[in-house]
């Protein structure tokens, strides 16, 4: 079912309020769609239908996946963007979820915007790529419409960005929150090179925070054993191999020395 706002008026939301999560580009090691799929889950959010994505995607970058058995096509899947409701009696909650547009970016944020015109608040979540090292608290940054905003986020141990370069979608995303007067920030949680799969340290710490803003009650037992084991895989790494071990202490010595801004694209 495509999504309108009419479809989404007739849901009858009250004080309600969205997460987004693109995955590709700012859904580094995949902690951004993890946190967000995790909290779909652990919530039990009910599929509502989907953004009409015709005309965002350039398919030689982002190609459909077909599955092809004794020659005969069984399944043919393009990207997509899935809307998620929990109609919840004090704190409804929209998510959505699904691949970040190539094209027609202005369109298609008007085309979101005019869904989540009456959020409360709109929080993108996003993961990059940093040079700083496991073994330090995971760090998460923000992007806000508002100083109110900014000032929570300080509370949450969250860190307010100061960059100059190319964006994501999530910054035009805001840009057209503010000229709308809408609520609206970009949470994201820095991830390493070295990690392959999904960094559940950086998700859970995303979660725990999505979880104080929106004051959810999302259940964290299963993404905190995710992220000890993972601990410990790297842990266990560094024991085991000195090289790794000389490389995880030099970015403990730069991060400590240089406090500095991360290289990233919000």
């Amino acid at each position: 079912m495509q999504v309108n706002s009419l479809f989404l008026k007739k849901l009858e939301l009250q004080n309600f309020n969205v997460v987004i999560a693109f995955s590709g580009w700012s859904d580094a090691n995949q902690a951004a769609t993890y946190s967000v799929k995790y909290l779909k889950d652990n919530l039990k959010m009910k599929k509502i239908g989907e953004i009409n994505l015709e005309g965002f995607y350039n398919f030689s970058l982002n190609r459909p996946i077909v599955t092809i058995e004794g020659g005969l096509i069984k399944d043919f899947k393009l990207p997509k963007n899935e809307l998620y409701a929990l109609n919840d009696k004090y704190n409804d909650l929209l998510v959505l979820i699904g691949d970040e547009p190539h094209l027609n970016w202005f369109n298609y944020v008007n085309l979101i915007l005019q869904l989540f015109s009456k959020a409360n608040l709109i929080c993108l979540i996003g993961s990059l790529i940093d040079k700083v090292p496991h073994t330090i608290e995971p760090i998460v940054s923000c992007v806000a419409t508002r100083m109110d905003l900014i000032k929570k986020m300080k509370e949450n141990d969250v860190e307010p960005v100061n960059y100059i370069g190319p964006s994501s979608i999530h910054s035009l995303i805001l840009n057209e929150c503010i000229k709308k007067d809408i609520s609206a920030l970009s949470i994201w949680g820095h991830t390493q090179d070295y990690i392959t799969g999904v960094d559940y340290r950086a998700a859970h710490k995303l979660l725990r925070i999505i979880n104080a803003i929106l004051n959810l009650n999302v259940n964290l037992t299963k993404v905190k054993a995710e992220e000890n084991n993972l601990q410990k895989i790297l842990n266990d790494l560094m024991s085991k191999n000195q090289s790794f071990a000389k490389f995880i202490n030099q970015l403990e010595l730069e991060y400590k020395l240089s406090k500095k801004e991360p290289d990233y694209i919000v």
